[in-house]
């Protein structure tokens, strides 16, 4: 950043606290905390409002052009206009020709098509005719509760510089926004999140040398990353014709981030990857809480467990083990449990008695440890060889750390401990007869 600086970049460090980025900034944004949503939403309307928005980026990089049906809110799509329709092939309003136009499935390029971003048309549907409207039209409308007036009384960031900031966003060569785990710490976080992203958006400030939104995305399932959860030797697996789907999805215009969205929603469907806020939801005692403490979000439509009962329902997603099925052991690598979770309290109370056996991994006696039956030590960095992957999709770096110490006293690498876990694990079954199990039923 110093030396962006040294070269001519202009450094703006938006934060509640006069921060160690604060210091070294060309400009320093006091805003209160949490308002941060408010304040992207009100320098969009800046944006908007003055048609500082870069039209032809907005048209092909985002959905801003896509077409909205006025009775019900959702997108127009082939199924509105013919029985039998796919569910997943939205429409834009093409201006050059006039006509209503398919979006491209197989590349965002949109050729001599020139997509609305504003006025209402009506199209012929399958049971009569339906008038339709660009996101665009939606979402101007919205941003007139963010003037930068009303923003500035949220956000404690007085009008002017709003207008400012927006101003310069919009028309820099270049715009760098850096996030990182920021917004995983507030309730709603990804709403600041998704508001920041729609204003580097519309300024077009993404996708070339300079201009990046960078977030943190190597967790997430359905994510190119190759820390994402299902990501690399699902695709590799995929295209090396192991899965006659690949070439199927492929002929369908299906990119490699939405056939990846499909194995992650396969991989949830099928239990091999576990979101651990349902676990702790059903067997840390979760539930309760927020049974007891609605008041939490009075904006919540429904209580909290309505919605978690229809994701499981729908099988959007699925705990293992579930609601009906107590967990009796916790095997935890690089992470801890009483550290991290929330409502720790609470949880020790709720999930500690049900299990026979904790154990936890580290490299040190952390919280968890505190609580565990087993403490296997792992070794330290440079005690092990080791691969640090990058997390994040537009970091290209990997860094492979050599062991140059043997490790101390009893401690060893993860892998070599997760080995010996697995091999005891056959040892001990094969001693009862069982040579293979179906599923993840107990083995007892």
């Amino acid at each position: 950043m110093t030396e962006a600086r040294y070269n001519g970049a202009r450094v703006v460090c938006i934060a509640p606290d006069y921060s160690a980025s604060a210091i070294h900034a060309d400009l320093w944004v006091p805003l209160n905390i949490g308002s941060d949503a408010a304040l992207a939403l009100s320098m969009c309307e800046v944006i908007v409002s003055e048609r500082l928005f870069k039209e032809d980026f907005v048209r092909e990089q985002t959905d801003l052009s896509i077409l909205v049906r006025t009775d019900n809110g959702k997108f127009l799509r082939e199924g509105d206009l013919r029985r039998g329709g796919r569910d997943d092939l939205y429409y834009f309003w093409d201006l050059k020709t006039g006509k209503l136009t398919a979006a491209p499935r197989d590349s965002l390029a949109l050729g001599e098509a020139v997509p609305a971003l504003e006025g209402r048309f009506r199209v012929a549907g399958s049971n009569g005719e339906i008038e339709v409207r660009p996101v665009f039209e939606l979402l101007r409308q919205h941003l007139r509760a963010y003037t930068p007036e009303a923003a500035a009384r949220v956000t404690g960031v007085s009008a002017e510089m709003i207008r400012t900031v927006a101003r310069e966003i919009a028309r820099a060569r270049a715009v760098s926004n850096v996030s990182t785990f920021n917004w995983g710490k507030f309730y709603n976080g990804h709403e600041i999140e998704r508001a920041i992203i729609l204003l580097v958006a519309l300024c077009g400030q993404m996708g070339r040398k300079g201009a990046v939104y960078n977030a943190y995305t190597g967790l997430a399932a359905d994510t190119l990353a190759p820390g994402g959860l299902v990501s690399g030797w699902l695709l590799l697996r995929a295209a090396a014709s192991t899965d006659p789907r690949y070439a199927q999805w492929k002929s369908q215009g299906y990119t490699d981030e939405m056939i990846i969205l499909e194995y992650a929603r396969d991989a949830n469907a099928k239990r091999r990857v576990n979101p651990s806020s349902l676990f702790h939801y059903f067997h840390s005692g979760l539930l309760e809480l927020s049974a007891r403490n609605q008041s939490w979000d009075p904006s919540l439509k429904r209580p909290l467990q309505a919605y978690v009962e229809e994701a499981l329902g729908k099988a959007w997603h699925h705990v293992w083990p579930g609601p009906d099925r107590t967990p009796k052991a916790v095997i935890q690598f690089g992470g801890s449990i009483v550290h991290r979770l929330r409502a720790t309290e609470h949880a020790l109370k709720t999930l500690l008695p049900k299990l026979e056996l904790l154990v936890t991994v580290d490299t040190r006696w952390g919280s968890t440890a505190l609580y565990s039956d087993y403490v296997l030590p792992a070794a330290g960095w440079y005690e092990k060889f080791s691969f640090y992957g990058p997390l994040k999709i537009d970091y290209p770096y990997g860094f492979i750390i050599n062991k140059a110490e043997e490790p101390l006293g009893e401690s060893k690498g993860e892998w070599e401990i997760a080995c010996r876990v697995a091999h005891k694990i056959e040892e001990r079954a094969k001693a009862r007869g069982l040579t293979s199990f179906n599923g993840k039923r107990p083995l007892r």
